[in-house]
């Protein structure tokens, strides 16, 4: 098992063209959401990111920086409404949230608002394609040791009720292309590239520059500290507990423990 961060970082970033299969458990008829660019392999493989990588180019990412300048806004509300009432903030759920936003905002053209309410369907579906329960165990296991069960059974991985959920945004690339919809988002260059239009409008980044996922969090990460510490100020809570852990069974970089901060206005 490699963990060095370094080592890491090149395999997945710099070099990530030399360790683009992954053995990984694909059916795409019987579970098409699961033929994505982290399961497919070979020319299949090569041939999506060649399509995807004009879209997450710095000029691409720059053109969605009045979304993420809206979503990050949105922030302060909350921040605005936990400081009147002196309440702290689960830091991790409010920026997962504003995630959810973000992502849906930029990536599937929605406004889920899960920032004012945790419960919205986007935010509920969008944990649930992270979550794993007993018979998610199972299914992963029979897909890593036993991947012809699944096939003569055409047993999907993907949860159904969440391909439905997905499968309704198609009714947002429907309206788009029947009314001529544009928008400054991710979504407009994927209808782009779905009705062969171009999207090579600035150059392409070399590869040592990162992947276009981790641009594109990156930018948003940025644009979140810049929108957020100009106001305002946190400090530790008492409830949190010190020091940190972190989770050895995430496949995320996540805290044991939840990290509460209380938040003021800064003074001017």
């Amino acid at each position: 098992m490699i963990i060095d961060p370094d080592l890491i970082r090149n395999i997945l970033s710099i070099n990530f063209t030399n360790f683009r299969d992954r053995q990984i458990y694909i059916d795409e008829e019987t579970d098409p959401l699961g033929a994505h660019l982290v399961s497919l392999q070979g020319e299949k493989w090569k041939i999506m990111r060649a399509k995807l990588t004009p879209t997450f180019t710095s000029g691409k990412m720059k053109m969605m920086y009045h979304t993420l300048l809206s979503c990050s806004k949105s922030l302060g509300t909350i921040l605005d409404e936990h400081i009147k009432i002196k309440e702290a903030l689960d830091i991790k759920d409010i920026f997962a949230r504003l995630t959810t936003d973000t992502i849906a905002s930029c990536a599937f053209g929605l406004d889920c608002n899960s920032l004012k309410d945790p419960e919205t369907e986007f935010r509920r579906y969008g944990k649930k394609v992270f979550s794993v329960n007993f018979k998610d165990a199972i299914l992963n296991f029979l897909a890593n040791d036993y991947p012809f069960i699944l096939k003569l059974f055409k047993i999907p991985l993907t949860s159904p009720d969440v391909t439905d959920f997905m499968n309704t945004l198609k009714q947002t690339v429907d309206y788009r292309e029947k009314n001529k919809v544009h928008r400054r988002d991710f979504l407009d260059l994927l209808i782009r590239l779905k009705n062969n239009q171009s999207v090579f409008d600035d150059l392409i980044e070399s590869s040592a520059e990162g992947s276009g996922g981790m641009r594109f969090a990156i930018l948003q990460i940025k644009i979140v500290l810049a929108s957020i510490l100009k106001d305002y100020k946190f400090t530790l809570d008492s409830k949190t507990v010190t020091p940190i852990r972190f989770d050895p069974k995430s496949i995320f970089l996540s805290p044991v423990d939840t990290i509460w901060l209380q938040a003021s206005k800064c003074e001017m």
